[in-house]
């Protein structure tokens, strides 16, 4: 078992000597072989690997023998058989004439080749070239197979009709046997004149060498593909190759050229475009391999690198971008209400809007909305918003609105009448009430309610007393105030 499996060849030996022209996988014993021992050297070869020889071990073919003639039977003399009274007969001998055994019919003999020509060899016996063999002409026209020797001994493997010329064959001679079969022909083997191949450091003969006629080892692609290249002829951009369709597909290799020559260290499948390839044109040269195929290089179109041209800033608007209003903020600035801003229009018409409410002049952080809920950390401060209006084409502007009144805290409100009812009667006299008491810090203050017409009901309760503390009616009630310090104060 050969791994990996090679190309065999074959040449068939009597008593260890090539037997011209056999190099089939099979041979027939001919009767010269008679008393010799048959060998067969079998050679492998396969692309990468060395060629190798293994010879069989031999097998005897017996010698001639010559018949040895077989005696015809003979017929047995009858025994007589004995009479009663009379004595037994003795058998009278017979002689017996042997019958010699025809000799074998021998095959008839195959005629010879009317014609055998003297094989030729064509080609120039340097290491490296290719020899090839001319069988001449035969009649009739035989197979013919082949067998390359160096000086008078066959090379192992050598049976095609060429044979390249090998660097261990300078200073012999090479000829070629030219074996010719056909069926009731005699086989019949004929050498070539022999080839001798020059030691290096003779000096050539001043001849023109004739062209190989056999094609190279290597095949050529069936489809060699037509690179091209992909990408933007600018300075900082990156072209890629692509190498087309290839078959068989090849292993690729890459170089980028500027102007036809290559630049030195881009090798890669893609390249990226530096300044000084501005004005000049790109390509790139695709090389595919492949092992038994001619390596083939083919150039894409070039690409034009030309300067990034510079995008020159918009123009300014000739319209100017302004509010035409200022933003008014509407609600009450007491603690715990809403407040919300009236955005003001502007000219042309903003896209968008931004909003930052501020107190006292300080932004409010996480105040962006349109709305704003007044806080009591407000107390005492005045709020203001800014509207920022967007479009695109024109820088943003902005505008603040008037501050409102000053902040209070909700416990310091008085709460709200209730409305009054549609079904109420206004009263027709309403006197203002008065205060009597020292207006000083710790002080009581006290309230004088005048008589009004209609007299309102008694109130359940009159300040902090309760209703079984008021005076009775018809006394006026009359309400304490205790006067506190102004907590709005620093």
């Amino acid at each position: 078992m050969w791994t990996p499996w090679p190309t065999f060849s074959y040449a068939w030996l009597r008593d260890g000597v090539v037997i011209a022209g056999q190099t089939g996988v099979t041979y027939r014993v001919q009767a010269g072989d008679a008393g010799s021992r048959i060998s067969v050297t079998v050679t492998g070869t396969k692309t990468g690997y060395a060629t190798k020889s293994l010879t069989s071990a031999e097998l005897q073919v017996p010698a001639a023998s010559t018949p040895t003639p077989t005696p015809a039977p003979t017929t047995p003399a009858p025994t007589p058989t004995a009479t009663p009274g009379t004595p037994t007969p003795t058998p009278t001998p017979t002689a017996t004439t042997p019958v010699p055994t025809p000799e074998p019919t021998a095959p008839a003999e195959d005629a010879p080749f009317s014609a055998a020509a003297t094989p030729t060899i064509a080609g120039t016996a340097r290491v490296g070239f290719t020899l090839s063999a001319r069988a001449g002409v035969w009649t009739p026209w035989p197979t013919f197979s082949y067998q390359w020797t160096r000086d008078g001994v066959a090379i192992d493997g050598q049976t095609a009709v060429t044979y390249r010329v090998q660097e261990g064959d300078q200073g012999t001679t090479i000829a070629v046997i030219v074996t010719g079969t056909k069926t009731g022909y005699v086989t019949q083997a004929i050498p070539s004149d022999g080839l001798l191949v020059p030691l290096p450091e003779s000096t050539p003969e001043p001849t023109v060498p004739t062209p190989d006629p056999t094609p190279a080892p290597d095949v050529a692609f069936e489809t060699v593909g037509t690179p091209s290249i992909t990408g933007l002829g600018r300075v900082d951009y990156t072209l890629n190759a692509k190498s087309g369709t290839w078959s068989p597909w090849p292993s690729f290799s890459y170089a980028w050229l500027r102007d036809g020559v290559a630049i030195p260290d881009q090798t890669g499948a893609s390249y990226r475009v530096v300044a000084s390839d501005v004005g000049t044109s790109i390509s790139v040269a695709v090389t595919g391999t492949k092992t038994g195929y001619v390596t083939q290089t083919v150039t894409s179109p070039g690409v034009a690198v030309v300067a990034t041209p510079v995008t020159p800033p918009p123009p300014a608007p000739s319209v100017p971008f302004e509010a035409t209003t200022t933003p008014v903020i509407q609600g009450s600035p007491v603690a715990g209400s809403p407040l919300r801003v009236e955005t003001p229009a502007w000219t042309p018409e903003a896209t968008a809007y931004a909003y930052a409410w501020a107190r006292d002049g300080v932004t409010v952080l996480g105040a962006t909305d349109a709305t704003y809920t007044v806080r009591r950390a407000d107390a005492g401060s005045r709020i203001t918003v800014t509207v920022t209006g967007t479009r695109s084409g024109y820088k943003a502007t902005s505008v603040t609105s008037e501050p409102t009144a000053v902040v209070v805290d909700a416990l310091d409100v008085p709460p709200a009448e209730p409305a009054p009812s549609p079904d109420d009667q206004p009263f027709t006299d309403t006197p203002s009430p008065t205060i009597t008491g020292d207006a000083s810090v710790g002080s009581t203050l006290t309230a004088e309610t005048p008589a009004w017409t209609p007299r309102p009901p008694r109130s359940p309760t009159c300040g902090s007393a309760t209703a079984s503390s008021c005076p009775a009616a018809p006394r006026r009630p009359t309400c304490r105030l205790r006067v506190m310090p102004d907590r709005r104060s620093p």
